[in-house]
């Protein structure tokens, strides 16, 4: 069940500020009528002390007193103004003349039951008006009109507590067959009546990717609230449950789902030894949890982090058959680990995903970048030639190309000496490269969400700068194909669709959680970072694109000058470990004369 943002809970603040203008105000009346009736005295004292406990007693029991139930409320109040006539009629006998005393208490004990008459009475209709609230009807708005629209449709009426109503469905298709679905279905966003509309409800199947963001987009232009749907894997088909949640900006940038080569991609994991180096990071760990459902012989994750490796592991007992899964803890800096590891699992398919990746922070340190991405990729793939293993997936970025950034660069080697072994051994070295994975470990969206969760402001580098994106699944699904269909050698390159300006991301995250943008989260710029450009390239301007039999992937030719690589990668390993930082840098940007440093290094001379 999804309780919206919106619904009305009880605000124990104005309870609270109800009960004391109740007090006051019987205080006020009460004094004024003894006043003008001509009482020989007047019990100021006794009511202010009154007044101050009976205060106190309902804020100490504010907690419990407010409650839905009329019952508990008479009781706690009962209580509480109880207390407040014992103790002030005490304290009236230490101050008070003893003639006046009995009086006192009498005017006492009439306040008390008119404030006990007043305050259940006030605070029930406060009460009533809250629940008026939230038993309004909630109109709903469906994307789509198949069978999965419909069982959500039948869902909202009958499981949920909220009272939804479906009054429409959105789609271009022939209207609903149902007889019991008496409803309109609009097939343009235009003819859509959003004024009557509270909600609109997107399952997570749906397709047809342009028109859900073109019916997102008009629903936050009306204010109105976006949630997606799905059905949980512990829902039984005899009584289908649904799940709202809100809408995700990752649901918004997504695409219809693709086709794929199952049986091609079955064909060249089944049965097979499959390693996975960076398995606990969010690109293995998505790999693993598809590799497994092709069935490997054994699947072996490899990662240096220990929690996340535990945790993936105890996922992935879940899901796979026993002793399937190996999980490993190792660095791919260190050859002598990696040989041993080799020569127990003797694997046939690797997916190398390990790698440091934060442009920034790679800015900063130059030797870990160059030792972890380039020559712990160099262990992994001279183990492969010697251990003979089939395919050796490596899983770059599209900041390899023209790099601007170390990490980039360290890369764009790392893709360098992969074609070199592919030329002249017998396993099949393969490279994909793409974008901005959404979710993942240190992509903007979980920043944003972050940000936007604590009130802002959401950070954005730049109001020009754009990125490519495509989610965690698709990624891996596109890596898995592209890994059945190369021979070797290729650079695959994946469909990341269209640019994104994050500033449009940012402001588009912001409406969806149920902000305006500017004026309850603020946007802040703070220009690039170092090592970040504008925009990302995927493939360079002299390189060709080949089509492949999949409309998602194509692949780069492009001109790769090895001759020199063997005595430049050695000569890298000796500035590495025996020279500066910027010696380091300029012997990479020998060996791609394309990198262009955007910052000078500073951290180390």
């Amino acid at each position: 069940m999804f309780l919206s943002k919106n619904a009305s809970k009880i605000n124990k603040k104005q309870v609270l500020l109800l009960d004391l203008g109740t007090l006051t105000i019987w205080f006020g009346l009460s004094f004024a009528l003894f006043y003008f009736i001509g009482f020989a005295f007047l019990p100021f004292f006794s009511f202010c002390v009154y007044l101050i406990f009976a205060a106190f007693a309902l804020l100490a029991t504010k907690s419990s007193v407010i409650s839905r139930n009329i019952f508990q409320n008479a009781l706690k109040i009962g209580i509480a103004l109880s207390t407040t006539f014992v103790a002030t009629a005490l304290v009236s006998w230490f101050f008070v003349a003893p003639s006046e005393l009995s009086l006192i208490c009498l005017l006492l004990f009439y306040l008390s039951v008119l404030n006990f008459i007043s305050l259940l009475l006030f605070r029930s209709a406060f009460l009533a008006q809250i629940n008026d609230k939230n038993n309004a009807v909630i109109r709903v708005l469906l994307y789509g009109c198949d069978a999965i629209a419909i069982n959500t449709a039948t869902f909202l009426k009958t499981n949920l507590q909220q009272p939804y109503k479906v009054v429409g469905y959105v789609s271009s298709d022939s209207a609903i067959t149902n007889t019991d679905q008496k409803l309109p279905v609009y097939k343009t966003i235009s003819a859509i009546p959003f004024h009557l509309i509270d909600v609109v409800v997107i399952p997570k199947t749906a397709s047809n990717q342009s028109k859900i963001n073109e019916l997102v987009d008009a629903a936050l232009s009306h204010k109105i609230k976006v949630l997606s749907s799905y059905q949980p894997a512990s829902s039984s088909k005899n009584k289908a449950t649904f799940v709202l949640q809100p809408f995700s900006v990752i649901d918004l940038l997504g695409r219809d789902v693709l086709d794929f080569d199952q049986e091609n991609i079955l064909k060249s994991i089944k049965n097979k030894v499959v390693l996975i180096s960076g398995a606990a990071g969010s690109i293995g760990s998505e790999l693993a949890k598809q590799v497994i459902l092709y069935q490997p012989k054994q699947l072996i994750l490899l990662d240096f982090a220990e929690s996340a490796l535990h945790d993936l592991f105890i996922e992935m007992e879940f899901i796979a058959a026993p002793n399937v899964v190996f999980p490993v803890i190792g660095d791919i800096r260190d050859l002598k680990f990696l040989h041993k590891l080799f020569n127990t699992y003797k694997p046939q398919l690797l997916f190398h995903a390990a790698a440091y990746k934060h442009v920034p922070l790679m800015q900063a340190n130059p030797f870990q970048a160059v030792q972890t991405n380039v020559f712990g990729t160099k262990n992994l793939a001279d183990l492969s030639v010697q251990f003979e293993i089939e395919k050796f997936v490596f899983i770059s970025t599209d900041k390899a190309v023209n790099p601007s950034s170390i990490m980039g660069a360290s890369k764009r080697i790392a893709e360098q000496y992969l074609q070199l072994l592919n030329q002249q051994k017998n396993s099949q070295f393969i490279i994909t490269r793409f974008g901005n994975v959404l979710g993942s470990n240190g992509s903007v969206v979980p920043l944003f969400e972050k940000q936007i969760a604590k009130g802002g402001p959401v950070t954005v580098t730049h109001q020009d700068v754009i990125r490519y994106f495509m989610t965690l699944s698709e990624a891996c699904l596109l890596v898995l194909e592209a890994s059945a269909l190369g021979k070797g050698g290729e650079v695959f390159l994946f469909d990341m669709g269209e640019p994104v300006k994050i500033i449009d991301l940012a402001h588009k995250m912001i409406l969806l959680a149920g902000y305006e943008p500017e004026r309850e989260i603020k946007m802040q710029f703070i220009g690039l970072r170092p090592g970040e450009k504008l925009f990302e390239e995927l493939h360079t301007v002299t390189s060709k694109t080949e089509t492949t039999y999949h409309a998602k992937i194509t692949i780069a030719k492009e001109t790769w000058n090895l001759d020199k690589l063997l005595h430049e990668m050695q000569d890298l390993e000796h500035v590495l470990y025996q020279k500066s930082d910027i010696e380091l840098v300029e012997q990479m940007q020998k060996m791609v004369p394309e990198f262009e440093l955007q910052h000078n290094i500073t951290c180390c001379k």
